[in-house]
């Protein structure tokens, strides 16, 4: 046990015992000489990565070869900062989206560019994730490289840079032209992808044009073809286990419908077969067949998705100190996730009718001779499946250049938009549903008379439930929702020197940017209404602008000095000005300070200190919503908490409900929307960390890095009956629902009756969320192997989470736990010679803690002695042939295997089997890239 738990040490003890070195595919800030560029975080040129105050990680393009799948996130797997880098599950509850998170604070808090600029956002029909950049829809030809700062930067970049940056950069100077396939299947025989690029560049010595495409296509992969999701343990009890036998799935159970409800109150009087048949309940519930609306035979694990992209980067000369440069990509992803059947049932809140409804005894259809309810899986009217249709337009243009040859400037307007289209298949709209079972009342609806009630529903459900194309149509409907993110963006810098100083030249940049973001969204007619049984969403549409101005300088304070190699000082800060209609948002200013100080040419230390901030998205401040009947006690009820308080006695008064509510129920109308009211995330962060790369130990590198990252006034929605309780006890009650920018804004609306209205679940600013840890990185290469020929390299990264705070979960402190493992890492081995190459990468995760076990929902001990997760390896392996031949140009070849050993995912009680999140699903994965570049 000892040595398990001490596991992630030991894979450091032994990797560092190798000497490591840093992998060729993901090369960690690199010694060498560099041309004077910009590095992400900063505005200000620079001849050498390793003399940024933040720690810095580049991705080559050769890691993407590398990958295998087709998810672009693959390529940030070896990467222990980012929390979704083993999984090869497309998000399915996300629309197919590729996100990034890193240190575990939300995609949406990690800012995605793309050659420094901003993409706009993409999110699913409800925002399951926010509104973060989905890096899928960035071609992958055209990437020339990526570049990751750990850190936040909020002074360099403005909003959403709280946790990191990811700069993608485009390959803007190839020359000659390639093409590459890539083609993977699971050992199992399915999942397989296909992808095919190509790219060419051209020019002369004033202009330069490079123009890429891309097709991908992957199947998807149905979770009955892994046990671990055909039958999967939902349950796990002190002596035994309850499994969800997915492959079973009935055609429809009918309870009597009697009060009080409840087991005792409902019983079931019926209960078929799926396809058809005679009533086969006996009496013992057993006999019925297990109901699973997830059920694995109508679902995938892994989604299938094509996508298509085609882009262009150009640059012209026109003077020697003036360029134009333009660049623009285009990209359609559709994506189809079959998500399982509608589980419908009448007795309980469905569509219009709140406390369910039921079939009369004295209905033509019903021959049970009381009132009853149905509980029926409506895959005769067909599969709930999630298609996503969505497209990004980005492009960059503008101008840059240089003044007397010392100060460069550019002029750039950018330009993103994301547009998408989403339907969800098959969902029934509740009164036509009721109408179908209740031929009385189908005979009063014209459209329904046409095409006919079920009839008898014993009958109807002995006969498998069959239904006429007509009453699916009439019953089912397909929701409609279209999602348009935009993003203008206008920026002007000019950087460059200032003044020499003994230790060199203090540098400067300042900078001036415009912004717009919008946002809407628009509903098929039957969404909006109660009546959808599926999600009640609202249109809506809302834009906002910033202005913004940035400074930065760059402070040589020493330098070749005995003991101080290079000291240097960098700080930056940046006022942004908001323009959003309806909203109160306020200004903000942002700075941060770092050092970086070499004692000599091995050892190098650096420290960042700063504020970043997220400013609310359209999403958040101006989306429609939904609308649902919920739960929830109104405070103004005579028989509640107003007896005997007469403040609240007081503010029910005011609100217009003198008498009280009628006291039928608890069911209140909610809206959840956007909340005009809210402020902008604020952030902190500071980094201390070192750079090892001895003279006296050749070929070796080391880095560590502390992090600690805390967001304060985090967004997160309100409680509907905690907010009505905190708001109807206050005395300020009448000034605070008239405040926008308050949680208990319009709480007052009150019906005629007296009875609460429409009431608004609003987001508000009281979440806190931090996360704090340590990344390692060391590494040796080996450039003589002796007898054996060829060099090799060996590099291990790992990071130490130390804290996962979120003040709004149910176990504030989430390290150890699910999804926040305290170790995670990668150790890579790469050889090279000649035209041959092979790596062999082994990814860890340390074990995680199931909170449903310490929290007492999972017994202990159990069955299964379970607790959590144990420590997990997994190993991907590939060889590549890339010769230089006179006549074929450079052709490659990369032969790869992902899960080497066909390591199943740990076991975790529910539907999915595992943590889709963290776990590889996927098995043995084979795949061939082939490449050919004159």
């Amino acid at each position: 046990m000892t040595f398990m738990k001490n596991k992630p040490l030991l894979v450091m003890g032994t990797s560092l015992v190798l000497a490591m070195a840093v992998k060729t595919a993901i090369a960690q800030e690199e010694g060498s000489e560099l041309e004077a560029v910009i590095v992400t975080g900063s505005l200000i040129r620079q001849a050498n990565d390793l003399t940024s105050p933040v720690p810095l990680t580049v991705v080559t393009p050769e890691a993407l070869e590398n990958v295998g799948v087709l998810e672009i996130t693959q390529a940030f797997r070896e990467l222990p900062e980012f929390a979704n880098g083993f999984s090869t599950e497309t998000n399915i509850g996300g629309g197919g989206l590729q996100g990034l998170d890193m240190r575990y604070l939300g995609l949406q808090r990690t800012l995605v560019l793309v050659n420094g600029r901003r993409m706009s956002g993409f999110s699913d029909a409800v925002g399951n994730q926010g509104t973060p950049v989905d890096i899928g829809m960035i071609p992958q030809s055209l990437i020339g490289g990526i570049e990751v700062v750990r850190d936040g930067a909020g002074p360099t970049y403005g909003s959403d840079a709280v946790s990191g940056v990811v700069n993608f950069l485009l390959d803007e100077r190839f020359e000659g032209f390639s093409a590459t396939a890539r083609y993977g299947m699971s050992a199992r025989g399915e999942g397989g992808s296909l992808a095919l690029a190509s790219k060419m560049g051209f020019g002369n010595e004033r202009g330069h044009i490079v123009i890429g495409a891309d097709y991908m296509k992957k199947k998807p992969i149905w979770a009955d073809t892994r046990e671990f999701r055909r039958n999967p343990i939902t349950e796990v009890g002190v002596a035994e286990v309850i499994r969800s036998f997915s492959e079973v799935t009935p055609a429809g159970r009918i309870y009597g419908f009697q009060d009080p409800p409840g087991p005792a109150g409902r019983p079931l009087l019926a209960c078929y077969p799926l396809d058809g048949g005679a009533n086969v309940f006996s009496g013992d519930v057993a006999d019925c067949p297990t109901f699973n609306a997830n059920a694995a035979h109508v679902n995938v694990m892994n989604t299938g998705n094509t996508i298509r992209d085609v882009g262009a980067l150009g640059h012209y000369d026109i003077t020697d100190n003036i360029t134009f440069k333009g660049q623009f990509f285009y990209t359609n992803r559709y994506n189809d996730a079959p998500i399982g059947g509608y589980s419908l049932t009448t007795y309980n809140a469905f569509g219009l009718y709140p406390a369910g409804f039921n079939i009369p005894a004295t209905s033509s259809a019903n021959p049970f001779g009381q009132d009853i309810g149905v509980r029926w899986l409506t895959l005769p009217a067909g599969r709930n499946d999630q298609l996503t249709d969505v497209s990004q337009l980005w492009s960059n243009f503008g101008f840059e250049g240089r003044i007397a040859g010392r100060w460069d400037w550019d002029v750039m307007l950018s330009n993103s938009r994301t547009y998408s289209d989403q339907i969800y298949t098959a969902y029934p709209i509740s009164s036509k549903i009721r109408n179908l079972f209740i031929p009385e009342l189908c005979e009063l609806d014209v459209e329904c008379s046409r095409v006919g009630a079920f009839g008898n529903l014993d009958e109807f459900f002995a006969g498998g439930a069959a239904m006429s194309e007509a009453q699916a149509n009439y019953g089912w409907f397909d929701e409609m929702v279209t999602t348009v993110y935009s993003v203008q963006q206008l920026t002007g810098t000019i950087s460059g020197p200032i003044v020499t100083l003994p230790a060199g030249e203090l540098m400067a940049a300042l900078g001036y940017e415009y912004k717009r973001t919008t946002g809407q969204q628009s509903v098929d007619p039957i969404t909006p209404t109660l009546d959808s049984a599926r999600t009640v969403l609202l249109p809506w549409d809302g834009a906002y602008s910033t202005r913004e101005g940035y400074a930065e300088i760059q402070v040589p304070l020493l330098k070749d000095l005995p003991g101080a190699k290079s000291l240097d000082l960098n700080a930056q800060v940046r006022y942004t000005s908001f323009d959003a209609a309806g909203t109160v948002l306020d200004d903000s200013t942002t700075w941060k300070v770092g050092m970086s100080y070499a004692v000599n040419d091995s050892f190098r230390f650096r420290a960042s200190y700063g504020t970043s901030f997220r400013a609310p998205t359209p999403f958040d401040l101006y989306r429609g919503g939904g609308v649902s009947q919920d739960i929830a006690t109104d405070p103004c009820r005579l028989d509640g908490i107003r007896a005997g308080n007469p403040v609240v006695d007081a503010n029910c008064i005011a609100a217009g409900s003198p008498n009280g509510p009628p006291l039928t129920g608890n069911t209140l109308l909610r809206r959840s929307g956007g909340s005009p009211g809210l402020q902008p995330e604020k952030g902190k962060s500071y980094t201390i960390g070192a750079v090892l790369t001895p003279t006296f130990f050749e070929n070796f590198t080391a880095t560590v890095d502390y992090y600690n990252v805390k967001l304060t006034d985090g967004i997160r929605l309100t409680n509907l009956s905690d907010v009505l309780q905190e708001c109807y006890t206050d005395p300020n009650f009448s000034a605070r629902v008239a405040n926008v920018g308050d949680l208990c804004y319009q709480y007052d609306l009150r019906n005629p009756d007296g009875s609460i209205g429409l009431i608004a679940v609003y987001g508000i600013n009281v979440n806190e969320v931090s996360s704090r840890g340590i990344d390692f990185s060391a590494g040796y290469n080996f450039p003589s192997l002796g007898k054996v020929p060829g060099s090799l390299s060996v590099d291990l990264r790992t990071t130490r989470l130390l804290s996962a705070y979120d003040s709004s979960a149910g176990t504030p402190e989430r390290r150890g736990t699910f999804n926040y493992p305290n170790w995670k890492g990668s150790l890579n081995f790469a050889w090279r010679h000649d035209q041959w190459s092979a790596s062999w990468s082994a990814r860890f995760i340390d074990a995680m803690v199931d909170t449903a076990v310490s929290n007492g929902n999972i017994p202990t001990p159990n069955v299964l002695n379970y607790s959590g997760t144990g420590f997990y390896w997994i190993h991907d392996l590939n060889i590549r042939w890339a010769p230089e031949t006179e006549n074929w140009g450079s052709p490659s070849v990369t032969l790869g295997v992902n899960n080497v050993l066909d390591k199943d995912p740990p076991f975790v009680p529910g539907n999915a089997g595992t943590l889709t999140s963290m776990f590889d699903m996927l098995g043995q994965y084979f795949f061939l890239n082939l490449g050919f570049r004159f």
